[in-house]
């Protein structure tokens, strides 16, 4: 490690340079100013006002360890452990996915769909992960009850430890949509069902990156390709028994099965839907009202 100095601007330059093979100039600076931020505990804009602070050995030790990992494709949220969702400090591993910002958008829509519901609402997150949707919910609606259900345990574990971070009631429990059985202690019928579930075709693997690929949980990410649809199917029967008279559901959805799930809507007549673009003008949300 041959730095001009142990300041802060010598150190991140040598290493925007050793990730310029590995990312874009503009990608690498923002990645390492996650990093720095984690391994320093301080802000971006502190970093850049005091850019001749210097940093200590173990500090510049931490960081080299990381770069490595950088390199290999390793996402930034799984080397910091951590990331922010709609404000809410999302501890992460390589058992949940990383949240993308178009369910960020999905939430923020939910969020103000709902807020102005007088009723203490019943909210059933379908394949929570990390919980980032269910305590973002709770965050955001304070009177609404959310659960959350996840087929991994270790998944579950995750959640419960991000709802205790951020201080949010929420109620989670192991069990799989496929072969929905109700959890101990939840209600028989929920006012609100919301999904960011599996829907990335197999044939899709080309169109994504490494650093996708090679870390997160493939079964939280792909479907088959001759069964894309499976968990919207699925929802929307299991709905038929656990979702309230006047119930609402919000699903995330592959940008490229906008028609297949017209298709399969016209099996649920008892729904009036709307399809949502995200900020990209893509086809990323679903909305179903009775």
């Amino acid at each position: 490690m041959d730095f001009a100095s142990n300041r802060f601007r010598d150190v991140f330059r040598y290493y925007q340079e050793e990730l310029q093979n590995t990312y874009d100039q503009t990608e690498a600076r923002n990645i390492l100013f996650l990093l720095f931020e984690s391994i320093l505990k301080t802000r971006k804009a502190d970093l850049i006002i005091n850019s001749e602070q210097r940093i200590s050995e173990s500090e510049i030790l931490e960081i080299h360890k990381a770069v490595l990992k950088l390199k290999q494709n390793w996402p930034i949220q799984y080397i910091t452990g951590e990331t922010e969702f709609l404000n809410c400090r999302i501890m992460l591993n390589r058992n949940v996915l990383i949240p993308r910002p178009e369910t960020e958008e999905l939430v923020k829509f939910v969020s103000e769909n709902l807020k102005s519901c007088n009723s203490q609402l019943k909210i059933l997150d379908i394949g929570t992960g990390s919980g980032c949707i269910a305590i973002a919910l709770k965050t955001n609606i304070i009177h609404a009850n959310v659960f959350a259900i996840d087929n991994s345990s270790k998944a579950i574990e995750t959640a419960i430890e991000n709802a205790a971070i951020n201080k949010t009631p929420v109620d989670f429990a192991q069990a799989d949509i496929l072969n929905y059985r109700k959890p101990l202690g939840f209600p028989d019928k929920f006012d609100v069902l919301i999904s960011n579930p599996p829907y990335v075709r197999l044939q899709e693997r080309n169109e994504m990156k490494p650093n996708v690929l090679d870390y997160e949980p493939e079964e939280a990410l792909f479907v088959k390709d001759e069964d894309p649809l499976l968990y919207y199917r699925n929802i929307l029967d299991v709905s038929s028994k656990i979702l309230t008279e006047n119930g609402k559901i919000y699903l995330e959805i592959n940008e490229y099965m906008h028609n297949d799930l017209k298709d399969l809507l016209n099996r649920y007549p008892q729904y009036t839907y709307y399809f949502q673009k995200d900020l990209r003008d893509k086809y990323r949300m679903l909305s179903l009202y009775r």
